[in-house]
């Protein structure tokens, strides 16, 4: 059965880079992020996908960055473009440099991106957090092709498209230079090495976005064609996945060095599989 579910996740992944950003002033950002339109197969029968409400922190001191959720710590230095993703209940972490692979996915590995994308600046302004804050929207298209040049064509009736649409409000920080950066290596990150060539359009669009990202709802819609909705069992392409993002409070207080290192006891274990 055709593994819907991994090629969905993995282009969201790429959805998901819109946000990020890095900044030189140490800086505290408190965040509310609400997902919802999980896909329903995944759920068990008669329950209906419920909103997932978390509460983030995020960390900025030099080209260091510190994201914290309730379950997770990740560690980013963009001196040497490393990551360290921290499990605080098991004392564990890994590792991830530039675009390292995680841990293989046969299904995965066989495919390639391709995509274009707009971006326009409203002109749109607005107070967010004490910040001043510009607006943004923004268009992805997203194809996922064969890798291998000589598979059967059937095979590329089953890989879906996406379509990601949102808009972004975000603001002006000293140092906020290195957000372009940092939101377009995240783009590659989220992919197999190899995968992502064809998605430089993507990159070098959502790399002119400026500035701090604070607000923001993006919505994600995975089309999959009647073939492969026919080999998967399922109906219809699952429910959009509508990210909104909302800022809450910003301080620039100095941070301790230590916020942004690896602490005593952690294990250091193997990345897991890709989605």
């Amino acid at each position: 059965m055709l593994n819907l579910h991994a090629a969905r996740t993995a282009a969201a992944l790429v959805a998901v880079a819109a946000f990020a950003g890095i900044a030189r002033a140490d800086l505290k950002i408190e965040q509310t992020v609400t997902v919802t339109g999980e896909n329903a197969a995944e759920l068990p029968a008669g329950k209906a996908a419920k909103p997932q409400v978390s509460k983030v922190f995020t960390y900025y001191k030099g080209d260091k960055q510190r994201v914290e959720t309730a379950d997770s710590i990740m560690l980013y230095d963009g001196a040497t473009d490393t990551t360290l993703y921290l499990n605080p209940k098991t004392k564990t972490y890994f590792e991830q440099v530039g675009q390292a692979a995680a841990v293989e996915n046969k299904m995965m590995d066989m495919v390639k991106f391709s995509g274009e994308a707009t971006v326009t600046e409203t002109g749109e302004e607005k107070v967010i957090a004490g910040k001043p804050a510009r607006h943004y929207k923004y268009s992805i298209n997203l194809t996922l092709s064969p890798k291998d040049a000589n598979a059967p064509a059937a095979l590329a009736s089953f890989l879906p498209s996406q379509i990601i649409t949102g808009d972004l409000w975000t603001t002006d920080i000293p140092g906020a230079d290195l957000a372009k950066r940092q939101r377009s290596t995240a783009i590659l990150k989220a992919l197999p090495p190899g995968s992502a060539e064809g998605l430089k359009p993507v990159v070098d669009k959502m790399g002119s976005i400026k500035g701090i990202s604070l607000d923001g709802t993006q919505t994600a819609r995975t089309i999959y064609s009647a073939a492969a909705l026919a080999q998967s069992g399922e109906t219809t392409s699952p429910p959009p996945l509508v990210t909104q993002t909302q800022t809450t409070r910003i301080s620039e207080d100095a941070l301790p060095d230590s916020y942004f290192s690896l602490p005593n006891g952690y294990k250091k274990v193997d990345p897991p599989k890709r989605p």
